[in-house]
Order: structure tokens, then C-alpha cells, then sequence
């Protein structure tokens, strides 16, 4: 290994030791992570959530490095079985604990001895009160999330009217981090704390169209003051054209892996993370170097499922739509075909069906009998009828259809117009 390698390798350790360890004098830090799929963007911030670390706040010039309390956004399929479970405590929304289901990517649930604590929130508050300091909390959003007075005040404050901007409370779950976010700037105590947000994108999108357009500016400032309230904010995605560019000038730290591209303002050349090793990340702040992390043993995803994300939660497949064809009974007397797609015929050319008697309408009972030999026979010797009566009128036979060939039909329009020469064609004016 070169020197101009050593130097990069050492660069890079520096600002990573920035990123794990947190002290009063630094604060939070905010830190985007970019790679394609593949890189080993998940593995690292798993490897994060088990390194970072923090001196004690309430001691001055401590030397004692003990865990930080991590939040990490729960996602349906996630990566929080390759935790310690000891470390690891589930929070779900009051509302939705009944419907959750833990399965393995088998769809096979999950038996409860595998699954590590589990706690219920009410609110942002409740669920601060509850987070395991020191511990894996993992939290997931209310599935049925709706505005609050906090959020629509700040949206007023840019100008905007809420009525306008929110035709309705229910809006997109993942707001509710916009709002817990806000809450811990303005509530929470000096401990240390990181969020980890993996696919940012799904929080704050590129070009978000109305209401997430003045939320995600709002997000913005939120995450300015993240850093004086020792919070941590660490997001990944694909690439930094993923998140919205307002969001992206407030990251202190930005961490590029395989796969990705650096923008023009970045000190690392752009093209330079694209061949890069799973395994080794290109770091800058306000230098740039190269680290590395190392490969962690992999466990069974969760798939974790709400509601009606899996056929409403019930293990029955679905039904098969009855069909609309009715049994044949033999009783065909009160058939009432409705008129919708069906063509029915006119009242006046409607046709009686026979009886159950066996008596066929017109001709009366005692003329119809059976001979010997098994047969229905109609003894019309006896029997009056009009011209009218015995006239019948018999459907065109139907056509046959032609059978379809395996081949497809093509159809050539042939034009036998004979050309016409003019005296331009052979020169002439």
C-alpha cells in the first residue's frame, strides 16, 4: 500500500471516528450514505447502530464511552433480526398491534420466542418516554397518520394555508418523523440519540409535489437544529440525486459506496466510488478519505405486515367468485334475466316454457300419450288447430367457425392501380 493510500485510509478513519463517537463540544452529526443495491448500505448502518457510541453529557471531559440510544425506522421487510436481540425493543402504534404480523420470507409467522420486546405508543411523547436508552429502538409509524395543529402551524408560517394545502388529516404516514423530529428539538434532554433512516428517499423524495413540497422545507430546518440537540441524523439511499436537494446541503458528512457518483460540488471525483469494492466507502467533510467496514453475519429477514398487507390478515386464501350461472333445477318458470349486458328480447316475442305437468301449453292433457313402446306420442286427430297454430318458424341455422390459425394473420393491402407515367417521369415538361 502506497503512501497517498495510508493517507487516505487515515483520512478516512478520522472523519469516520467523527460520525461513531459524539461529545458535547461536537453535538450530532448528519451523515447521507449513497450506493446502489448491493453496496452494503444496510449492512453498514447495521454495523453503525452497534458502534456508535457517546461520552457521557452530564460529566465534564468524560473518558467513558457508553452506547447510544438508536432509533431505527422499522420498514416492512427489515434487518433487525441480525441485532443483538437484547439490545433490540419493537414500539408499535396502540392502533395497529392487533393487525402486525412477523413473518420470514417464507411467509411463515415468526414464534414469539424470536421476536424481542414489544412496546405500544399512543403519541410522539409516549414513545419518548418509553425508548430504551442505550438500546436498538425500533420504531414503526402509525399506518393511520393525520395532521396535527403543530405541523399545519408551521406550514402557515411559510405563507401557506393549511385548509388549502391539507384537504384532508390523513397524509402520508411517514410525516409523523417530520414531527417526531421537531418534537425532540424542542423537548428532548441532553442525552445523545440517532435516528437511521434507511431509503430516505421514501421521507424526503426528489421534487415532491403540494403538501410534501412545504414539508420537506420544513424537514429542513428541523434538521439544522438536529446537531445542537445532540442528535444524530443518518439516512441512505441508491444515489444523491434520490433525496431532495434542499435536504442534501444540510448533511455534514457524506459517505459514497459502490456504484454511486459524487456531485460536481464534492471533493472525491465523480465517477471515482463507481468500482469500488463492497466493503470500501469513499468519507468527506471538510477533507475526504477511504475506510472500510467489515462483513457481518447475516440472520433471516422479517417481514413485517399490517392489516390488510397480506389478503386482510387472514391465512384463507382468497374466494372464488361464485358463479353467476344458476343451478339447473328443472324449474325454469320464474327466470328474471336482468338487462345489463344482456340483450332481452321484447315482451311480445317472450315464449312460455313448458310446465312441470309434462303438458305441453296449446294442446290438452288427454291427447298426449305414451304407446308401447316407451314414446311420447300426440294424437292430433281430435285436435282443432288454425293455420297459425301449426305454422313454425325456424332460426337460421348458425354458421360454423372457422378454426383459428396458429399463425398470425396478416393482412396485405395489395394496390393494382397501374402506374401512370407522365411526361415529368420521362423527362418532358
Amino acid at each position: 500500500m502506497g503512501p497517498g493510500i495510508k493517507r487516505s485510509y487515515a483520512e478516512g478513519f478520522r472523519l469516520l471516528k467523527e460520525v461513531i463517537r459524539h461529545n458535547n463540544n461536537s453535538g450530532g452529526v448528519t451523515v447521507g450514505i449513497f450506493g446502489s443495491k448491493g453496496s452494503g448500505k444496510t449492512t453498514f448502518l447495521l454495523t453503525l447502530a452497534n458502534k456508535i457510541g457517546c461520552y457521557n453529557p452530564y460529566v465534564q471531559d468524560s473518558d467513558d464511552v457508553e452506547f447510544e440510544t438508536i432509533i431505527w425506522r422499522g420498514r416492512d421487510a427489515d434487518y433487525w433480526t441480525w441485532f443483538d436481540k437484547r439490545r433490540v425493543t419493537l414500539f408499535i402504534h396502540r392502533d395497529d398491534l392487533e393487525t402486525i404480523e412477523f413473518k420470514n420470507d417464507l411467509l411463515q409467522k415468526l414464534d414469539a420466542d424470536i421476536l424481542p420486546t414489544i412496546k405500544t405508543y399512543t403519541s410522539i411523547k409516549s414513545l419518548y418516554a418509553s425508548l430504551v436508552k442505550g438500546g436498538i429502538n425500533v420504531v414503526y409509524e402509525p399506518r393511520n397518520y393525520k395532521i396535527t395543529p403543530n405541523i399545519k402551524k408551521m406550514v402557515q408560517k411559510r405563507g401557506i394555508t393549511g385548509d388549502d394545502l391539507f384537504k384532508t388529516d390523513e397524509v402520508d404516514p411517514v410525516i409523523f418523523w417530520f414531527e417526531f423530529m421537531y418534537w425532540l428539538v424542542k423537548n428532548k434532554s441532553l442525552d445523545f440519540m440517532t435516528i437511521i433512516f434507511d431509503e430516505a428517499d421514501e421521507l424526503f423524495p426528489t421534487s415532491p409535489a403540494g403538501a410534501r413540497w412545504h414539508l420537506n422545507l420544513w424537514a429542513k430546518d428541523v434538521i439544522k437544529d438536529l446537531r445542537k440537540r445532540n442528535i444524530t441524523l443518518i439516512i441512505a439511499a441508491h444515489a444523491y440525486t434520490d433525496i431532495d436537494g434542499r435536504i442534501m446541503p444540510k448533511l455534514q458528512y457524506k459517505i459514497y459506496m459502490k456504484g454511486s457518483v459524487t456531485p460536481n460540488t464534492s471533493l472525491v471525483s465523480r465517477q471515482a466510488p463507481l468500482m469500488l469494492q463492497q466493503g470500501i466507502f469513499y468519507i468527506e467533510r471538510d477533507a475526504w478519505g477511504l475506510a472500510r467496514f467489515d462483513k457481518i453475519q447475516e440472520q433471516p429477514r422479517v417481514l413485517v405486515m399490517f392489516g390488510n398487507d397480506d389478503n386482510g390478515g387472514d391465512d384463507e386464501p382468497d374466494e372464488v367468485p361464485p358463479d353467476d350461472t344458476p343451478p339447473d333445477d328443472g324449474d325454469d318458470d320464474d327466470d328474471d334475466i336482468g338487462s345489463d349486458g344482456i340483450d332481452e328480447p321484447a315482451a311480445e316475442e317472450k315464449t312460455s316454457r313448458p310446465k312441470k305437468t309434462g303438458a305441453i301449453k296449446g294442446i290438452p292433457p288427454e291427447l298426449i300419450k305414451v304407446d308401447p313402446t316407451g314414446k311420447l306420442v300426440i294424437d292430433l286427430t281430435n285436435l282443432n288447430l288454425s293455420d297459425d297454430d301449426v305454422r313454425v318458424e325456424m332460426a337460421p341455422p348458425k354458421k360454423p367457425k372457422k378454426p383459428t390459425s396458429p399463425h398470425k394473420k396478416v393482412n396485405r393491402k395489395v394496390n393494382n392501380t397501374k402506374s401512370r407515367k407522365t411526361k415529368r417521369d420521362y423527362g418532358g415538361n
